[in-house]
């Protein structure tokens, strides 16, 4: 069974510390799960899917699930009120991650503080959305 809320406050204190601590490469990497994470949250709640079945069909597809959830948000749900344009919120997240960059060997992309900077200003705002989901009582 996957857990997402659990993994993103995980995921997310993980990289806070790596940031804090100026290790970029892997606080860009675990800003992607925390991303991943809201979106999984969000479908698994809007779509009434379960965890497995969204880890299934979606994987690590930041765009697809962003897709998935401007849908959701156009539908007016209570759900609506949590779903952020990701295009916009988490433009570079979205353009830059890939669970695959873990291996890369040249570390030019998320091994520089301004692209960190980038991520972490990203997933903050997405962090803070799954924190207002929680304080709501929507997860």
């Amino acid at each position: 069974m996957d857990y997402y809320e659990d993994t993103a406050f995980r995921m997310y204190k993980d990289l806070t510390i790596l940031y804090e601590n100026k290790r970029w490469f892997n606080c860009c990497y675990l800003s992607g799960y925390v991303v991943e994470c809201y979106e999984k949250l969000l479908l698994e709640k809007g779509e009434n899917l379960s965890a497995n079945d969204i880890g299934r069909i979606y994987r690590h597809k930041l765009k697809s699930m962003n897709a998935e959830l401007e849908r959701i948000s156009e539908l007016g749900t209570g759900y609506s009120n949590y779903c952020l344009d990701l295009s916009l919120v988490c433009n570079t997240i979205l353009k830059k991650w890939s669970p695959f960059n873990r291996y890369e060997k040249n570390q030019y992309v998320w091994g520089k503080k301004e692209m960190a900077d980038c991520f972490k200003q990203e997933v903050d705002t997405v962090f803070q959305q799954i924190k207002n989901m929680k304080v709501d009582g929507v997860i």
